[in-house]
């Protein structure tokens, strides 16, 4: 029995001098032991491939209605064209001719005339022009249906414009984010939601809006700086 319990201790000594021996083993010195983690690297860094719609080198012509959500006197929407250049996939600079519809807005305006205020007497906003620099920050397909696919561009905008009202020019500033849907590798749909800050005609002259009293100079009219929520919606094709 005695013997038994000695080969048992001798097998369990054996075995625990083996496992430190094969830890001793793998020991690695600190300084062979990695520190930094290896990125893959591409040796082609396309983004995407075979782009279906091409705009470097190309003109882009385009008619949009549009609306101006903020304004609480003068008509809030209008129509215009786009004219511009693609210098390269990315890069792009749009000119915007704009008309602005006549009248006033007669959700608010109508209820002011039976005040006895007439906002006509105001000088009109007549159109405007922008040229603005557009980055097209992201290209990609959106599936509509099962069988349908749309490419999209999606852009930011930034520039600077000039509005003319009746009697004079004023300047401003604009930016935003836009989005276009194409169609075919020529036409697409876009959409264009822009912030702007520009100097105008403030509309409220104290006594000159009044019926009863004589209509006023444009001239006698102050100026204001606004900022506008414009989103215009229309068609354009790449030339």
């Amino acid at each position: 029995m005695a013997s038994k319990y000695f080969l048992q201790s001798a097998f369990l000594m054996l075995a625990l001098s083996l496992s430190s021996v094969a830890f001793a083993q793998l020991d690695v010195p600190e300084e062979e032991l990695a520190k930094e983690s290896v990125l893959p690297r591409f040796e082609r860094g396309e983004a995407v491939k075979n782009r279906l719609v091409t705009t470097a080198g190309r003109l882009e012509l385009g008619a949009y209605a549009g609306w101006n959500f903020t304004e609480p006197i003068y008509n809030q929407t209008k129509a215009g064209l786009n004219l511009g250049y693609h210098f390269d996939e990315t890069h792009a600079f749009m000119i915007n001719f704009v008309k602005w519809m006549d009248g006033r807005n007669a959700q608010y305006t109508d209820l002011l005339a039976k005040q006895g205020l007439d906002f006509n007497r105001a000088p009109n906003l007549e159109m405007a022009v922008w040229g603005n620099y557009e980055m097209k920050a992201y290209y990609g397909k959106m599936s509509m249906s099962k069988y349908a696919v749309t490419n999209l561009h999606l852009y930011p905008i930034m520039g600077i414009g000039m509005s003319k009202y009746t009697h004079k020019v004023y300047p401003g500033v604009n930016a935003g984010l836009g989005m276009k849907f194409y169609f075919t590798n020529s036409v697409a749909l876009r959409f264009d939601f822009k912030l702007q800050m520009a100097q105008g005609v403030n509309p409220f002259l104290r006594g000159g809006i009044l019926t009863g009293n004589p209509k006023p100079s444009p001239s006698d009219f102050e100026d204001k700086f606004y900022l506008g929520t414009i989103l215009d919606a229309g068609f354009t094709i790449l030339l």
